[in-house]
């Protein structure tokens, strides 16, 4: 079919403004100084690390989601409503389901609950349906050089990721223009940044290759490892409901992101933890929820979660989801 000129001239004006609008240049300087360390740093081609960053492309979209993830912005409402739904619990049920046993050899390798595992890979994508469309040859550049507010820190942390990526392209030989994940880097099935790939990834399904994009096996292992590895406890609790005392001032509890007292220190509550150690470290969350304030007693695994990702919201909703799907999938005949 025959093509005007002057349309050919208007739809080619039509990409350029567009990819304008979406991208930006990334700093030359800084990825001329990324590509002199990582040749220093790691026996890398000077050359062919800053021929692999010509691919890459800042984006604007990425550094607008980055100012506002739903962990920051969302009441928690708001936010515990996205994932626990009828929808959530049907689609978590259906996943144990399919991956009874890879569950079950998890729960016995790791120590960590079926419907734990389950939960942190709905949240994260939706049971696998969902790892993500960014090439990360662009997120974690635009992240490690653009970082919203210019968070000299952040930064710090994703240029780490950057290196984290090549590392694991030269250990997997694929290709960096190729693979996509979170806005924030993140990769798989469990969405695990470039370091957890390489450090805390398994291979669970024996066949030689730590593949979180494709195999469940390794995803669902791969998860149990990681929070093994941050101080999950087996048999271990994640959180009690609590209820403050009256009299008590509704300000005698904050959320933390750590262990702030004992089970013994905690006379302005009613709770059960019958046979459980005075001495045993917890904290209190507490959150707003139809009108009134709703409190929690978190114990270690609680935070083994909020490694995952450090906000007190998401450890919560992974709580309430796993405890959820524990219920409503009739997890005992597993």
């Amino acid at each position: 079919m025959f093509i005007p000129f002057c349309f050919r001239i208007i739809f080619l004006l039509f990409v350029i403004c567009s990819n304008s609008v979406f991208s930006f240049q990334l700093d030359s300087d800084a990825l001329d100084g990324f590509a002199t360390e990582l040749s220093k740093n790691h026996n890398f081609d000077r050359g062919e690390v800053r021929e692999v960053l010509n691919f890459a492309e800042g984006s604007k979209a990425i550094v607008r989601l980055m100012s506002r993830p739903a962990e920051k912005t969302k009441p928690w409402g708001e936010y515990k409503k996205i994932f626990l739904t009828s929808k959530k619990l049907e689609q978590g049920c259906k996943f144990l389901s399919e991956n009874k046993s890879t569950l079950i050899k998890a729960r016995k390798v790791y120590g960590v609950p079926e419907s734990v595992i389950t939960a942190i890979i709905g949240i994260e994508t939706i049971y696998g349906a969902n790892t993500g469309n960014y090439r990360l040859l662009d997120s974690l550049p635009t992240l490690a050089f653009h970082y919203p507010g210019g968070n000299s820190k952040r930064e710090k942390f994703f240029r780490y990721q950057l290196t984290e990526f090549f590392l694991l392209a030269r250990e997997e030989g694929f290709d960096m223009r190729e693979l996509r994940g979170s806005y924030a880097g993140a990769i798989g099935i469990p969405q695990f940044m470039p370091n957890n790939v390489r450090k805390l990834a398994v291979d669970f399904d024996g066949d030689g290759k730590k593949d979180i994009r494709m195999s469940r096996e390794d995803a669902i292992g791969s998860v149990g490892n990681y929070l093994k590895h941050h101080g999950w406890q087996r048999d271990g609790l994640v959180y009690l409901d609590a209820k403050l005392k009256e009299g008590y001032d509704q300000k005698i509890t904050t959320n933390t992101a750590k262990l702030a007292t004992t089970i013994g220190a905690l006379d302005a509550f009613t709770f059960d933890a019958s046979n459980m150690p005075d001495k045993t470290r917890v904290s209190i969350v507490k959150f707003k929820e139809e009108g009134a304030l709703k409190h929690r007693i978190v114990f270690e695994n609680f935070y083994a979660i909020f490694r995952y990702n450090p906000r007190v919201k998401y450890a919560l909703v992974v709580a309430l989801l796993a405890s959820s799907l524990q219920q409503e999938c009739n997890l005992m005949d597993l």
